[in-house]
């Protein structure tokens, strides 16, 4: 977070373009290491009948953040300009860093050090380490798929469905509500049936993108199913992370959960590019059948990992 909130100050102050490029690389990877660790951490303050609902809480702080900060981010930039939005985030980021320092408790983590250390000659025999990777290829799957569809949504939206401009901040706005709502579905179902709850979110996202793309001329439709969508995907990260923390073993659980969060950042980069090449090969109409395509492979994973 220090080295986040110090990457936020130096795009603020950036007197050049080839800076501020730096320091949103700087600011991106330090992202990329704070969720890296958050759900191990999450994990050790609960036991692990709660580790569904300890991951969906903390993820619950990116969810509204996907909705809200978009919105108020624009409103920010419009009031003070973009430098001074970067400086009141680096400004609140070092706050929060504080507040961790004073108000979160330690974590007993050096035995799980310990063991991977011992471990490090031997982590390819690991039991556990197969369907770590088959988990972490599902995520990339996953999450390229639906980044193929909803980074272009809004084009889409306008474009294929046949809506106002006007209409998408609101339609986004239900889209990320109802992404919420599924978060805390997931924190509640996934302590209780962790092994059976992902196949479902996943078939159904499967069949309303599908949806979408056949009643593509339906207003209403367009609408009900985007938010089915949503909600049906927004707990699927939960799952997957909450799946990975009880399926690594404790020597393999902290870098699982690094290569979980590069496995989302693989989907999420990956699934832009490939819209792109997409549409310019078809067309935006085309994206709903990748996104199909993709989540019909992850599913066949998630029935290899069981």
């Amino acid at each position: 977070l220090a080295v986040f909130a110090v990457a936020n100050l130096v795009a603020a102050l950036a007197p050049g373009y080839a800076l501020l490029v730096v320091a949103r690389i700087i600011g991106g990877a330090a992202h990329g290491v704070f969720w890296a660790v958050v759900t191990p951490y999450a994990a050790r303050l609960v036991p692990p009948e709660r580790l569904a609902r300890a991951v969906a809480i903390a993820t619950s702080g990116a969810t509204v953040a996907t909705v809200a900060g978009v919105p108020l981010g624009t409103l920010l930039g419009a009031a003070v300009g973009w430098r001074a939005s970067f400086a009141v985030i680096a400004g609140l980021v070092s706050i929060i860093a504080a507040l961790i320092i004073g108000v979160l408790p330690p974590v007993e983590h050096r035995a799980a050090a310990r063991d991977v250390a011992s471990a490090t000659g031997r982590r390819s025999r690991d039991a556990t380490l197969a369907p770590v990777l088959v988990l972490c290829a599902t995520v990339v799957l996953v999450t390229l798929g639906h980044a193929t569809f909803y980074t272009y949504i809004a084009a889409w939206v306008i474009e294929v469905a046949g809506f106002d401009a006007g209409a998408v901040a609101g339609i986004l706005l239900l889209f990320g509500a109802a992404g919420a709502l599924g978060v805390a579905v997931a924190g509640v179902l996934g302590d209780r049936m962790p092994r059976s709850l992902l196949p479902v979110p996943l078939i159904g996202v499967a069949l309303s993108v599908a949806a979408l793309a056949a009643l593509a001329a339906q207003p209403a439709a367009v609408v009900v199913l985007l938010v089915l969508w949503s909600a049906l995907l927004g707990g699927v990260p939960v799952i997957f992370q909450a799946r990975l923390l009880q399926t690594a073993s404790p020597a393999l659980r902290d870098i699982a959960a690094a290569w979980l969060t590069v496995a989302f950042n693989i989907g999420i980069g990956g699934g832009a590019l490939v819209g792109g090449i997409v549409i310019n090969a078809w067309s935006l109409g085309a994206l709903p059948i990748v996104t199909v395509s993709c989540v019909l492979a992850a599913l066949g994973l998630v029935a290899v990992v069981g």
